[in-house]
């Protein structure tokens, strides 16, 4: 993608954005020793589930299966420098880093109408009592495998989904807030 894709609507704003930095940081669930290296070289404590990923200075730390975990790093990282500390405070151990910041995008839906529009593409409840501001969860979405993450009190979510289906997952969302009048 070139360049980030916004439309603004009546209560509504969708974007879409490549991520600044996103590693994939594969270890083995049952491996105790290689995790706290991993934490350690983090400086955070894992997270347990993806409904609570970790909050790092500068990032976020998603859990997205038993044995992986997805690093999400804001614009002031290195990808390049986090890659090879990581891999380097893992050498030796049955675990791998890989850059996959080409592999995805992110896409913000938000607005007092976020949660309508998320609705018609998943069963998963969003309301804040059930998927809180900072929670997120590995889910299907209009038919897709995304990552969708509560931002924060004011209605934003997010999705990262894979590059391949950009185009097509943009025009769905311009299709499900046509009624809040967001322009093609």
């Amino acid at each position: 993608m070139a360049d980030a894709r916004i439309r603004d609507g009546q209560g509504l704003r969708l974007a879409a954005a490549a991520p600044a930095g996103l590693v994939v940081l594969r270890v083995r669930a049952d491996d105790a020793e290689t995790r706290l290296a991993l934490a350690a070289a983090l400086g955070t404590a894992l997270p347990l589930s993806p409904a609570q990923p970790t909050g790092i200075a500068g990032a976020r730390l998603f859990w997205t299966s038993p044995d992986a975990l997805l690093l999400d790093l804001d614009a002031s990282a290195d990808v390049a420098s986090t890659v090879e500390r990581l891999a380097a405070a893992l050498s030796g151990r049955h675990a791998a880093v890989h850059d996959v910041t080409d592999a995805r995008t992110w896409f913000t839906i938000g607005g007092p109408h976020a949660r309508a529009v998320l609705a018609k593409g998943t069963g998963i409840d969003l309301d804040p009592r059930a998927l809180p501001p900072g929670a997120a969860a590995l889910t299907r979405f209009a038919g897709l495998t995304v990552l969708l993450a509560h931002r924060d009190d004011g209605a934003r979510y997010e999705l990262l989904a894979d590059r391949a289906v950009e185009d097509w997952l943009w025009a769905w969302l311009l299709d499900a807030g046509d009624e809040y009048a967001v322009a093609r």
